[in-house]
């Protein structure tokens, strides 16, 4: 599921006007990677695993974009967690 759900994460961001940076990037692939509903603390943690550079800010930030976005880009990220061949985010 990873590669659309992180995108559609991506271009949200990009929408509200944040820069995409590496560890954007790290926090999205986690969101996306969840099967589970952690809090922003646990979700920064697993970010840090990868990338110790990330912010607890930087996860509360991007975790807000997608919170902002239209109901639909949550659905859609459901959808793809359920049924991966599900096609790209709109």
């Amino acid at each position: 599921m990873t590669s659309t759900a992180v995108e559609s994460i991506e271009r949200a961001c990009r929408q509200v006007g944040l820069k995409m940076t590496g560890p954007r990037r790290v926090v999205a692939r986690v969101i996306a990677e969840m099967d589970d509903h952690p809090d922003v603390r646990e979700m920064h943690r697993r970010a840090a695993e990868i990338d110790e550079r990330i912010s607890l800010a930087t996860a509360y930030r991007t975790l807000n974009v997608i919170r902002r976005r239209p109901e639909s880009l949550l659905v859609s990220l459901v959808k793809l967690q359920t049924n991966p061949g599900a096609g790209p985010l709109s």
